[in-house]
C-alpha cells in the first residue's frame, strides 16, 4: 500500500474513532442522567428571556424536569383573555418565582394557587401565572410588566424581591453585567438605558452562531456537558477574583444607613417599586409585593448567622424587609415579609427552606420552603382581597 493509501486508512480509522467517542459519550451521559439544558437566549427588551418551548431535565441545584410555555415562561398554556369568573394573579420575580429547582407541581405558584382554590367561592377559579425569569433585577421586571404581563388582564400583580440581590441587580455597578438593561435616576426621573443592545457581550449572545450552538445543544448532552464546565470554571475564577468585595457586599446589603453605590442601588430600586405599582393600578390592576429572605437570614444554623453578625457589626439581619415595609407604607401597597416567620420555623423546628442535599441552607428554596411561602402569601393574599374567606395573619409581624 502506497504512503497516500496508509494516510487514507489511519484519517478513516480515526474518524471513525471520533465518531465512536462522540455516540458512546452521548448513551454514557443520558444512560447517568445528566442534563444541561439551556433555558435563556437574548431579548432586545429585558437582556435575556426564556427560550419559548424549550424543555429537559435540571440537576444544576435541585432536579426537575422544566417546560417553557409557548409565551416564553415556565407555565402551562395560558390564553391572553382572563376566562370568565377567574381571579388571576400575576406572579413576577427572579429564581425564586421561576423555581427550576423543584417540580412545577411543588413550585410557590402552584401552591398559592391550590392554597386559593375555593375560597373566593365555589363559581370562581384562581389563576397564578408564573412570570419568574433567573437574574431579573426590579428594572427588568418593570419591562416586563409593561411588555407582556399586562396583556394577561391579571386582578393582581404580585411582585417577589429577594432581598438577597434585587437591590444590586438594578445598578450596573454593582450587578456588572453589561447585556441587561438598566435604570438609571436623576432628580427622583428614572430613565432607561438601553445601551446594553451595543455591547459586545450582547451582541455576541445574539448572533446567528450563538443561537445555533444554543439549538445544537438541545440534542447533545455531550455539548451539554462541555458548556456545564466551560460554565462552572468561569464562576470559579469570577469567584476568585471576586471573595473578597463580595463579603464586603454581603455586610451592604444589611447596613444601615446604606452609602455608596448601596444607597443609589435602593434609590432606583424604591423608585422603580412606585412605578411599577403606577403602571399595574393604572391599568386597573392591584399590586402588591411579598419579600424573600436570604438564606443567611433564615437558616436553622443560628451559630452561623450570629457569627456573621459578630464578624460585620450589625445588629440583626433584617435591614432590608424592614425599609421595604416602610416604602409600602409610604407608597400605599401591601408587602409581606416572609423572613420572620421563615426565621421563627427554622429555629423552632431545626427546618431548612435553602438548598438540597449536602447544601442544605444555602442557595434556592427546596420544597419545603415553596410549600412554607406559598402557604403564607395565600393567607395573606385572602386576608387582603374582598371576597376571599379569610384565614387571618398578622400582617403586623414583619
Amino acid at each position: 500500500m502506497n504512503v497516500r493509501g496508509r494516510w487514507t486508512l489511519r484519517l478513516l480509522a480515526l474518524g471513525l474513532g471520533c465518531v465512536f467517542g462522540v455516540v458512546f459519550s452521548e448513551i454514557a451521559l443520558r444512560v447517568f442522567g445528566f442534563s444541561h439544558p439551556t433555558f435563556v437566549m437574548t431579548d432586545p427588551v429585558t437582556g435575556v428571556a426564556h427560550i419559548p418551548g424549550e424543555e429537559g431535565l435540571q440537576t444544576a441545584e435541585g432536579r426537575a424536569y422544566v417546560r417553557i410555555n409557548s409565551a416564553g415562561f415556565r407555565d402551562v398554556e395560558r390564553t391572553l383573555t382572563k376566562p370568565a369568573s377567574t381571579f388571576r394573579i400575576a406572579v413576577i420575580g427572579d429564581s425564586y418565582v421561576e423555581a427550576f429547582q423543584v417540580e412545577r407541581p411543588d413550585s410557590v405558584c402552584l401552591v398559592i394557587e391550590r392554597a386559593l382554590r375555593g375560597r373566593f367561592g365555589a363559581d370562581m377559579a384562581v389563576e397564578v401565572l408564573n412570570f419568574g425569569v433567573s437574574g431579573y433585577g426590579t428594572g427588568q421586571e418593570y419591562l416586563l410588566v409593561r411588555d407582556r404581563v399586562m396583556a394577561y388582564a391579571p386582578n393582581l400583580v404580585l411582585l417577589a424581591f429577594y432581598v438577597g440581590n434585587d437591590v444590586s441587580d438594578n445598578l450596573r455597578e454593582l450587578k456588572k453585567v453589561p447585556y441587561v438593561p438598566y435604570f438609571t435616576l436623576r432628580e427622583g426621573v428614572l430613565t432607561l438605558d438601553s445601551s446594553f443592545l451595543s455591547s459586545s457581550e450582547y451582541k455576541t449572545r445574539s448572533a446567528w452562531y450563538s443561537r445555533a450552538f444554543v439549538a445544537t445543544k438541545r440534542y447533545s448532552r455531550l455539548l451539554q456537558f462541555v458548556d456545564q464546565v466551560r460554565r462552572q470554571w468561569s464562576r470559579r475564577q469570577r469567584r476568585r477574583e471576586a471573595a473578597p468585595r463580595g463579603s464586603e457586599e454581603d455586610r451592604h446589603l444589611f447596613e444601615e444607613p446604606p452609602t455608596g453605590h448601596m444607597l443609589r442601588a435602593w434609590e432606583v430600586t424604591e423608585t422603580l417599586l412606585i412605578a411599577t405599582r403606577d403602571l399595574v393600578e393604572a391599568r386597573g390592576a392591584r399590586f402588591a409585593v411579598f419579600t424573600i429572605g436570604a438564606g443567611s437570614q433564615v437558616t436553622a444554623d443560628t451559630a452561623s448567622r450570629d457569627r456573621f453578625k459578630l464578624r460585620h457589626g450589625l445588629a440583626d439581619l433584617l435591614y432590608p424587609q424592614r425599609r421595604l415595609r416602610e416604602l409600602g407604607d409610604r407608597a400605599g401597597f401591601p408587602i409581606l415579609n416572609l423572613a420572620p416567620e421563615f426565621l421563627r420555623v427554622a429555629t423552632d423546628d431545626g427546618i431548612y427552606f435553602h438548598g438540597f442535599g449536602e447544601s442544605l441552607g444555602h442557595g434556592h428554596w427546596n420544597q419545603r420552603g415553596h410549600e412554607m411561602a406559598g402557604q403564607l402569601i395565600a393567607d395573606w393574599l385572602c386576608s387582603e382581597t374582598p371576597g376571599c374567606g379569610a384565614v387571618a395573619i398578622d400582617l403586623d409581624r414583619n
